[in-house]
């Protein structure tokens, strides 16, 4: 009798040990189906040029296809599994497979939602087009409408993880963030698009104030050497005027300059010198004042600032084709505006300080930029992803005197300054020029940013900016490369989170900065290394820092590396990436 016993349970723990392997290979299976799914999913919400072009819309759909695939591959293995029918009513083991059916249902949805926007979305691309420089409003009302909806859509499938286990709860979390982070994103540009029906003239005509940035000599974003001003009125542009700065000059202050601000730029004179306007990081600030040195050099009101950037300007570039100018040999194209425009027209100019020649080419390039895209018909889409892309570089900022619009600018990033959002978090560098030379095209900085977290939760932060001058050793003095051989003088500035202690910084832009000042020789690189020290930086078991970078022609390297040995941190504790545009690094973290 006790032989047939020790065989039928034997034959259970044996059977058992069968039904759960192979409900394991179902999970496993349909894991990895869901996962590849999620990867397709993330990579077509997050392909910048996604919606730009007709080939790039191809490229997503493909992408969005892959993850429907495989999610539904991954929802018909968890619902035709014998062995997981079988353990579905056992404690916590039925959690795991109703849990992962949910997770496979959720990334089809998510899917269908994808591709919807996106079938959409290319209908709506082949009837909008920028005609003779009237924006198609009611294009943009039906593409923020089709924006929230699916931002909407996308909230509720972002659920909680509680009594998963393992690779399951983790595939869950995960998939939950990528939602959350599309939803988010899209519905920010919902406000974006809906903002900007307004800010481009509809219902009332707007005027603009437009900064044209030199990215040959860097402040916090590129020095305002030319400026125009363009009128908006239901959505039709026009340009009244344009010219360099030097036309608008001002004879005292236009506007206050704050505490912090003055302390590290006052010497500069940022409200009464185009020039150095930009220099604080803060753009809410410069577009601002911008206005008010408008005013006062000319009389004349405007309602708002735009700002580009050589880059941006190359953006405009790649959307509307080609330009040729007299004077230039080259049709000036995305591909080579930055070359012609920030070294080649100076290795033309004359040694002496007269460069009337080299502006008046340079204001030519703006000029038939703007004249190229006032006429003829453009993709309106296009047009928009591809300055989309700018302004996430910070090579497009936007400022609006309606505190509505301004709201929106700022919290989407389109405005404002590095503390808009997660001000105690954040961190932000940049390298500006201080020696009048126009060397920033032959300078090439990268990040190190190492984090030691002391066991009490202290992050001290070691930042190291190595700056590396390309300039050739001995060239001759020029206008371009100075009176001392090309060699480059910066003033380096760190701005930390807010809260966070920084020796020598004061309160500017919202954060606490402090600055170095850098000398680097051609064909040479120099360190400046700041130290920040940011109390109680584990909040709700993650260790997290929000980075904007400067609005360089050549991003920033960035390397980032976390050493916390009193804590078990989940994740590699290194992290390298270009700094191309604002992002958030982070650790879950426990003791």
């Amino acid at each position: 009798m006790r032989r047939w016993v020790f065989l039928a349970l034997a034959a259970t723990a044996c059977a058992a040990a069968v039904i759960a392997g192979a409900a394991w290979h179902d999970l496993s299976t349909s894991r990895g189906q869901l996962q590849g799914a999620r990867q397709s999913l993330a990579s077509a919400m997050d392909q910048a040029a996604g919606l730009s072009t007709a080939a790039g819309r191809q490229e997503t759909k493909a992408r969005i296809s892959t993850a429907r695939t495989q999610a539904a591959s991954a929802n018909r293995q968890l619902r035709r599994s014998w062995a997981l029918r079988l353990v579905r009513p056992l404690p916590g083991l039925g959690r795991q497979d109703r849990g992962a059916i949910e997770l496979t249902s959720d990334a089809l949805k998510a899917v269908s939602i994808a591709d919807d926007l996106l079938a959409r979305a290319d209908r709506l691309a082949s009837s909008s087009t920028l005609d003779h420089a009237t924006i198609p409003l009611h294009g943009l009302a039906e593409l923020g409408t089709l924006i929230r909806a699916s931002g909407t859509q996308l909230r509720p499938l972002s659920r909680r993880s509680s009594g998963l286990w393992g690779s399951l709860a983790a595939g869950r979390r995960t998939f939950d963030t990528v939602v959350r982070d599309a939803s988010t994103r899209m519905l920010s540009a919902a406000d974006a698009v809906e903002t900007a029906r307004t800010f481009l003239g509809e219902g009332g005509t707007r005027r603009y104030l437009i900064a044209i940035e030199n990215n040959a000599e860097m402040r916090d974003q590129g020095m305002v050497l030319s400026y125009a001003v363009a009128r908006f009125a239901d959505g039709h542009m026009s340009i009244e005027r344009s010219g360099s700065v030097t036309e608008l000059v001002l004879n005292a202050p236009a506007a206050p300059v704050p505490i912090g601000t003055n302390e590290l730029f006052g010497d500069m004179g940022p409200s009464q010198l185009w020039q150095s306007v930009n220099a604080t990081a803060d753009f809410a600030w410069s577009g601002r004042t911008m206005t008010s040195m408008y005013q006062r050099a000319t009389g004349d009101q405007v309602d708002g600032v735009i700002a580009i950037d050589v880059p941006g300007l190359a953006a405009l570039l790649q959307a509307v084709g080609g330009v040729q100018v007299p004077g230039i040999d080259e049709t000036i194209t995305a591909e080579n505006a930055a070359r012609i425009l920030l070294n080649d027209l100076y290795v033309r100019s004359p040694a002496s300080s007269d460069q009337s020649l080299r502006r008046e080419r340079e204001a030519d390039v703006v000029a038939a930029t703007i004249a190229k895209l006032t006429t003829g018909s453009h993709d309106a889409i296009g047009l928009g992803r591809e300055l989309g892309a700018a302004a996430a570089g910070g090579h497009l900022r936007l400022w609006s005197a309606r505190q509505r619009e301004e709201h929106v600018f700022e919290s989407t990033g389109l405005g404002g300054g590095p503390a808009t959002q997660q001000p105690d978090r954040t961190f932000h560098i940049a390298v500006q020029n201080v020696n009048a030379t126009k060397l920033d095209y032959f300078v090439r900085p990268r990040v190190r940013i190492d984090i030691s977290l002391t066991r009490l939760g202290t992050a001290v932060v070691r930042t190291s900016v190595v700056i590396r001058n390309t300039a050739p050793p001995g060239a001759p003095d020029s206008y371009q490369f100075g009176t001392h051989h090309g060699e480059y003088v910066t003033r380096t500035q760190l701005w930390g989170p807010r809260g966070a202690t920084q020796l020598g910084s004061v309160p500017e832009s919202g954060l606490v900065a402090n600055q170095q000042t850098i000398t680097v020789p051609a064909g040479g690189e120099s360190t400046a290394v700041f130290e920040t020290i940011i109390p109680n930086a584990v909040r709700n078991g993650r260790f997290e820092l929000r980075l904007v970078p400067q609005a360089r022609l050549f991003p920033m390297d960035m390397t980032v590396t976390l050493a916390a040995p009193a804590w078990h941190v989940e994740g590699s504790t290194t992290y390298s990436r270009v700094w191309d545009r604002t992002f958030t690094i982070g650790w879950p973290i426990s003791h």
